[in-house]
């Protein structure tokens, strides 16, 4: 049977009540205090560190580009490659030079000039001799004789037109020369046929001035007054004039005939 409880002992009873309930409501206020200095931590880390708008993304983590209303994200364009300008460029003149040659006699009178040059051909080798014109002079409209028989003299005239815009000063033309036996031909006494080539060679020509057409051309004759060999003449397909080249234009056949054995026999 229990023992009636005292005043005593209630007394203790409500005491350790009170305690706990102290306890507890200690406890609540310090849980409280807790969460407001939480709170206000809070406030001041985002006042003095604001949080970052595109934090960056782990290796980990994958990361979505953010919406942007009424604003399509444009793609990054590549770079182009830095173009250079060149300097403008010049054009090349157009700088040709056109020779006729015409086989024909030596001039029966002599020029309203007074003169002609003449490339009188010599089969000498070219270390003993360079080339160059001769000139024959005559009182204006006098009579040349070219032979001692007063035959006609057979010889290539050829006229240099200059259809270039500059004048050419000093203007070099290598004449190239080929020399050939003449041999006799079975059963035609007065005939001959070319043989082997006893010379071949450049005979070099200097024009002295070259003015653009219309001006009158430069002219001289390829004379051949006392080889007894084939001649053969020919003309390169462009000039070298001072650092660059002319073109030289040719008429149809130009140079076809070979210049006759003088004398012929």
């Amino acid at each position: 049977m229990a023992e009636p409880e005292t005043r005593t002992d209630a007394s203790i009873r409500r005491l350790k009540d009170n305690k706990v309930l102290s306890r507890i409501i200690v406890g609540a206020i310090c849980v409280a205090a807790v969460s407001v200095f939480i709170v206000q931590l809070d406030n001041v880390r985002k006042v003095f560190w604001p949080p970052r708008n595109n934090p960056l993304p782990s290796k980990n983590r994958q990361t979505k580009a953010p919406d942007i209303p009424h604003e399509p994200l444009k793609p990054t364009p590549e770079p182009r490659p830095e173009v250079k300008t060149q300097p403008p460029r010049t054009p090349a003149k157009d700088e040709r030079v056109f020779v006729d040659c015409q086989m024909g006699v030596m001039p029966l009178k002599v020029p309203a000039e007074g003169r002609i040059h003449v490339l009188l051909t010599s089969e000498i080798p070219a270390p003993m001799g360079d080339g160059g014109l001769m000139d024959y002079f005559g009182p204006p409209g006098s009579d040349w004789k070219f032979t001692n028989e007063g035959l006609p003299a057979w010889a290539y005239r050829c006229q240099f037109t200059n259809y270039s815009s500059d004048v050419l000063f000093n203007l070099t033309v290598p004449v190239h020369l080929t020399f050939r036996m003449p041999l006799p031909v079975p059963g035609h006494d007065k005939s001959r046929k070319e043989g082997d080539v006893t010379l071949d060679r450049d005979w070099v020509v200097n024009i002295p001035k070259l003015d653009p057409s219309p001006a009158a051309p430069y002219e001289f004759y390829v004379w051949n007054c006392c080889v007894p060999k084939f001649i053969h003449v020919a003309l390169p397909d462009a000039l070298l004039y001072k650092t660059r080249k002319i073109t030289l234009l040719q008429s149809a056949g130009n140079l076809f005939l070979s210049l006759d054995p003088v004398p012929f026999s």
